[in-house]
């Protein structure tokens, strides 16, 4: 696993609200990346961080505008809101997609 996946771990763990990314600064990230994966570089972490910091604002976006039907309301719209997530932010897989969207949708509930 590399620190993508783990930043990716943290940040969607949790279901009901991205309080880890909200709540701590990036040093306290990468203190708890490299907890996983000790030889990561701070810049890896970093990177890794950004990364996520930036999926977990466009998910609540998508997810935003996918509740205000800018997706459309037949069953291909979820489909077409995830390939937005992807267009955005490129380099996750389809679970994470998958993963991402469905979290955002109970952030989004609130």
């Amino acid at each position: 696993m590399d620190s993508k996946h783990i930043a990716f771990d943290i940040a969607f763990r949790d279901k009901r609200s991205p309080l880890t990314y909200e709540q701590l600064t990036d040093e306290q990230l990468i203190m708890k990346i490299k907890e996983s994966l000790p030889n990561a570089s701070a810049k890896e972490c970093h990177d890794a961080i950004t990364k996520i910091r930036k999926l977990c604002d466009d998910v609540y976006e998508v997810c935003d505008s996918y509740r205000d039907g800018k997706f459309g309301t037949d069953p291909l719209a979820a489909k077409t809101a995830i390939i937005e997530l992807s267009k955005r932010d490129p380099g996750f897989s389809a679970t994470e997609y998958d993963t991402a969207f469905s979290v955002g949708l109970l952030w989004t509930a609130f």
